[in-house]
């Protein structure tokens, strides 16, 4: 079982943003937070797959309720 993070995800968001707007580099936020770029890379792929689901349209959305509702 993996550790308990001590960042929110509001704040791993935050994190991403600040470096998507290229207000900071990744070195300086994982310096500042006290993380690894590992880590780091780890949300900024999980806040793109985020943006990725968030982005589809209804109709893509719904064929895949339907193909999971399939599965059970």
């Amino acid at each position: 079982m993996g550790r308990r993070s001590r960042f929110t995800p509001a704040h791993k968001r935050d994190a991403v943003l600040v470096v998507l707007t290229k207000q900071k580099t990744v070195s300086e936020v994982c310096r500042e937070l006290q993380v690894s770029e590992t880590s780091f890379n780890r949300w900024r792929e999980q806040a793109l797959e985020a943006i990725d689901e968030a982005m589809k349209d209804k109709a893509e959305r719904g064929k895949a309720d339907v193909d999971v509702e399939r599965c059970r």
